[in-house]
């Protein structure tokens, strides 16, 4: 029996999930270290930065307590009501402009490591998933605590165990290195081509007879039900 898309997507939760928790833990035992050294002076950079960040957002508590000050002071004047908006207006707005001028120093370089921690998560996720399917022969643990398996579609007459080339294109390129892709030009598009991917797989899985995604088709592959 074919697999339904609910239960293809819980498995596929939950394998999404502990690819991310392997990736972290691999962030956290070196990956963060690599991705600081290809920034000179990170640690001084990134010290500075935070320092004129506090100090920000510091002296926006300050304006914002002196309004509120001078707002219970003014009662129903509205005269000075309207002095104090002002005043606060102001010192915002001189607040906001300095800290763009004194963190710009610091943008370049820091916006850059952590586009690299962003782009580390989602090629490894590729590349940790692709090797992950590869091992097991596409029963990944979402899909054996599911119970559903891929196989080929139409089967051969000697196995119909997934191919290497045909796992790399269901469970990698076609599922994650597409949807990567998309995040590196926009995270914004990104979130809308995977909501997009969703529908259309929930609307092909629940329409057609063979339950196939367009993943399936090109991958010449079949999820089904393995209880």
């Amino acid at each position: 029996m074919k697999a339904g898309f609910f239960r293809r997507l819980s498995s596929a939760v939950i394998d999404l999930v502990l690819v991310i928790v392997v990736i972290y833990l691999i962030f956290i035992a070196g990956g963060r270290i690599l991705l600081r050294n290809r920034v000179n002076y990170f640690d001084q950079r990134n010290y500075a930065f935070h320092e004129l960040l506090d100090a920000y957002n510091n002296d926006l508590a300050n304006a914002q307590n002196e309004y509120s000050a001078n707002m219970e002071a003014a009662g129903d004047d509205l005269d000075l009501q309207a002095q104090a908006q002002d005043l606060y207006n102001m010192k915002t707005s001189i607040l906001n402009m300095q800290n763009s001028i004194d963190i710009q120093p610091y943008n370049v370089s820091l916006t850059y490591y952590y586009y690299e921690i962003i782009n580390f998560f989602t090629y490894g996720l590729v590349i940790i998933f692709a090797i992950l399917s590869i091992a097991v022969s596409g029963n990944t643990i979402g899909r054996i605590l599911f119970k559903i398996k891929l196989i080929k579609h139409p089967s051969d007459e000697n196995s119909s165990k997934p191919s290497v080339l045909q796992l790399l294109l269901h469970d990698s390129i076609l599922k994650y290195l597409v949807i990567a892709l998309v995040f590196s030009y926009s995270i914004y598009l990104g979130f809308i081509f995977i909501l997009f991917s969703l529908l259309v797989d929930l609307l092909l899985i629940s329409i057609t007879r063979s339950k196939s995604t367009v993943r399936d088709y090109l991958s010449q592959l079949q999820v089904i039900n393995s209880n």
